[in-house]
Order: structure tokens, then C-alpha cells, then sequence
């Protein structure tokens, strides 16, 4: 998809579809930069802690806030299913407006992956 579609389609999709494709960036920003210091560290010790650790995101700007949650599937890759009936989870509020400019600007984010909000990943707060 190219980027004057993804720009377009972002206003037109339902809000988990808007996080997939955020999912799909934050891969892609890890896939590109796995063997750079210091993502390469920071990857490898998140992955060990958090392989069976799902969060539940709240993606807020939306009446009433959506829910989704995030976990590692078998490859190691970041995706999402929905929050129907999960309970006790590590929550992060994330903004719409937030997601739709990392899927609007994604080479911005994979070229520097530290603009990428990773709180999820460290933030043991419920």
C-alpha cells in the first residue's frame, strides 16, 4: 500500500484496523533495525519478559474507547486480537491521532524506532 493510500484509507477504517496497521509499522521498525545497538538489546530482553504477557490497549479520541489487546504471536511479531472477555491486564491509553500519524509517517518511524511510543512494552502499571 502506498503512502497516499494509507493516509487516505486511516481516516476511513474502523479503529482496530487503524492499530493492525500501526502493529505492521512497529514490526517493520523492528524487523529494520534488529541488529542495530541498541534495539537489538532492548528487543531481545523485552521479547524474553513479555512473550507471554498480553496488554490491553485503550485507543482513546473515540466515543466510547475501543479496546484490543497486544501480544507476540509464535514468530515473534507484535499483533493483535480483541479484549472480549479478558481481565486484569496491563492497560495502555494510546491517542487515535497518535496512531494515525505513525501509519501516516511510517519510514519516520522505522528509520528511528525510538519515536515510537514502546511504553507498553516496559510499563508494568495497570
Amino acid at each position: 500500500m502506498d503512502q497516499g493510500n494509507l493516509i487516505h484509507s486511516a481516516t476511513l477504517q474502523s479503529l482496530p484496523n487503524l492499530f493492525v496497521q500501526y502493529l505492521d509499522v512497529c514490526n517493520r521498525a523492528i524487523d529494520a533495525n534488529k541488529h542495530r545497538f541498541p534495539f537489538k538489546q532492548i528487543m531481545e530482553s523485552v521479547r524474553d519478559v513479555q512473550t507471554h504477557k498480553n496488554v490491553e490497549v485503550i485507543i482513546l479520541d473515540d466515543h466510547p474507547p475501543v479496546s484490543c489487546v497486544i501480544c507476540f504471536d509464535d514468530n515473534q511479531k507484535i499483533t493483535t486480537q480483541p479484549a472480549v472477555g479478558v481481565r486484569g491486564l496491563q492497560k495502555w491509553r494510546v491517542s487515535k491521532a497518535y496512531l494515525e500519524n505513525v501509519i501516516n509517517n511510517p519510514d519516520e518511524y522505522i528509520q528511528n524506532p525510538a519515536k515510537i511510543d514502546w511504553e507498553w512494552l516496559y510499563n508494568n502499571n495497570q
